[in-house]
């Protein structure tokens, strides 16, 4: 683990409150990022408050902002309340924050990750529900961080949940998540077609929750316009 990420692990829980606003201090490369509690109460063009702090040291900021993107759009389909589509589209963008605590040598690794490698990577998911902590505000943003890669079978991580235990945001950011990931690039591949990146993800028995998962392919084409 580099020294930057010694640091980042040593700060992760630190929590400042003031004024019934919380601010979660990360130290990252000698720089120090604050995620701001009212920037998210603030009115909806706000939202990217928390993410324009997270972009300047996480992986994949497009990614990120597409799956909210997607996930917001997603969940409107699917005539969720207007105030959890806002939630998930929020903190979809960082659903992956625990990468801060990941070793960026392997999270840019080009090739295949070896056996070693890909338990470290699967870490993010409890390691980002660490540093979003345990304020009810964020119980969305920690549920998202922490459920993401489990799978509606019970054969995902980190806890192995299945089906309606895990929670619907994770569940429906799962499939968005995984979409986004196979028709973009990646440091180890280029951008798969759509049509390949849906055989592909039916081809992933048991992943994903199979009514969100059927709603999503009959509407894809209007979901990516």
């Amino acid at each position: 683990m580099t020294i930057e990420n010694k640091q980042i692990l040593k700060y992760q829980r630190q929590i400042i409150k003031t004024d019934d606003s919380y601010t979660h201090k990360i130290p990252c490369f000698s720089k120090t990022y604050e995620f701001k509690h009212q920037s998210i109460l603030s009115k909806d063009d706000e939202f990217n408050d928390i993410f324009t702090t997270c972009s300047n040291y996480l992986l994949d900021s497009e990614h990120s902002i597409r799956v909210s993107v997607l996930i917001e759009k997603f969940s409107e389909l699917l005539n969720l309340p207007n105030n959890l589509c806002l939630d998930f589209k929020k903190f979809s963008l960082i659903h992956d924050v625990g990468k801060l605590l990941i070793n960026p040598d392997i999270l840019n690794k080009p090739g295949k990750l070896s056996e070693e490698e890909y338990e470290i990577v699967k870490k993010h998911s409890e390691l980002g529900a660490e540093i979003i902590g345990d304020d009810p505000f964020f119980k969305t943003g920690k549920d998202i961080s922490l459920y993401h890669h489990e799978r509606y079978d019970g054969q995902g991580y980190p806890r192995k949940i299945n089906g309606n235990s895990i929670p619907i945001s994770a569940r429906i950011l799962s499939i968005i998540d995984v979409y986004d990931g196979l028709t973009s690039d990646r440091v180890y591949r280029k951008a798969l077609p759509l049509s390949e990146a849906i055989n592909i993800m039916k081809e992933m028995t048991g992943k994903f929750d199979p009514i969100f998962f059927k709603i999503f392919l009959t509407n894809i084409q209007n979901l990516i316009e």
